[in-house]
């Protein structure tokens, strides 16, 4: 009679556990989805996507009891021969999904919930054994995507500490090859479900979080970029200020190459996928500050170049029309010199040359 009552206790547990899991699982689908009106909605059951069972194993007392339910429990979990085993799909046209992508699809309702808003448009839940099925499986892509990019940003990163002295020629191609490569791997995990919505809206997913990580190290690119045009600006500056006559024309001059050098640096720099992506603020953003880093740079040199150059005449430049006057009677007086001193003369003796 004991153990007729712990069998009794254990279903009853069994079901209040059942009920609690579809509750929360009715509460994470109502979430996900962000409906303004909770019953208005169909929540799918749980075992759509999840097969719940227990087992209750008697006291090790009972000898026999004990060790033929733990084999039972052993033979669920380890034999696909027995016939409760859990891993084992079950046998319709529309496979769902395995208990190996359960937590993949768990992680996809959390975050998706997570990042829930009013505005925006969201993927709906499948309603279907294959709809959750082609959700595990590109959540799976996802994965493996991300991490594949994560690695390779954390390579091209390295790099560009490492020369943040001399920036990266290729980083736009290093990064676009980034991007290729982890689209590529994702589809190559769900080659089989490229008609899905799920496909469609974990894409999306994919191409925004490697737009974000692309993002990143490009900004970290362009400050590369400014640091490096900022240092050859002032070494420059100070040859303009020793040898310049007019140092603030000549400063102007240079604020002027060196932003146009850095703005096509900064094109040159961003990957194809930001530079579609409509992100065009961002080097525009890096070419003022640098406008304005360089300008002040070069207003602190200016009491500097005040002490270098020479000291002004006192005589009033002339007039450049004047000065193209003078020039031109300059020459006309050397050709009249020329031909007075050494055309005639040198024909006056030809021909007395040749009348003697």
């Amino acid at each position: 009679e004991a153990e007729a009552e712990v069998e009794v206790e254990v279903e009853a547990a069994a079901a209040r556990f059942m009920e609690r899991l579809q509750q929360a699982w009715g509460e994470l689908c109502l979430s996900a989805r962000n409906c303004d009106r909770p019953a208005a909605v169909s929540v799918p059951p749980l075992s759509v996507v999840l097969s719940v069972s227990h087992a209750y194993l008697p006291a090790p007392s009972r000898v026999e009891a004990y060790q033929a339910a733990g084999r039972d429990v052993l033979g669920r979990l380890l034999q696909p021969s027995h016939h409760g085993y859990l891993l084992r799909e079950r046998q319709v046209v529309a496979r769902p999904v395995p208990l190996h992508g359960f937590p993949l699809v768990l992680r996809s309702l959390m975050r998706q919930s997570s990042r829930a808003r009013p505005s925006q448009q969201r993927l709906q839940w499948p309603t279907s054994a294959s709809g959750w099925r082609a959700l595990a499986c590109c959540e799976a892509g996802l994965e493996a995507a991300l991490s594949s990019a994560n690695d390779a940003a954390a390579q091209l990163r390295a790099q560009q500490i490492e020369c943040a002295l001399n920036p990266l020629v290729a980083f736009a191609a290093d990064a676009q090859a980034l991007h290729s490569r982890s689209l590529a791997l994702y589809k190559s995990h769900t080659a089989a479900h490229h008609e899905s919505d799920e496909y469609a809206a974990t894409l999306h997913l994919l191409e925004r979080e490697l737009l974000a990580m692309l993002l990143w190290l490009t900004r970290r690119q362009l400050s590369t970029l400014r640091q490096d045009a900022f240092d050859t600006f002032s070494g420059q500056l100070i040859e303009v200020m020793h040898a310049s006559l007019n140092y603030r024309r000549a400063a102007r001059r240079l604020i002027r190459r060196r932003v146009r050098t850095f703005r096509n640096a900064a094109l040159t720099a961003m990957p194809l996928s930001v530079r579609t992506s409509g992100l065009v603020a961002l080097p525009r953003r890096h070419v003022r500050a640098l406008t304005l880093q360089i300008a002040e740079e070069a207003e602190l040199l200016q009491p500097h170049a005040d002490e270098l150059a020479p000291p002004p005449s006192d005589e009033k430049r002339a007039a450049w029309w004047k000065q193209l006057l003078s020039q031109l009677l300059v020459c006309a007086f050397n050709a009249a010199q020329f031909y007075l001193l050494q055309y005639l003369p040198a024909k006056r003796r030809e021909l007395a040359n040749e009348r003697s």
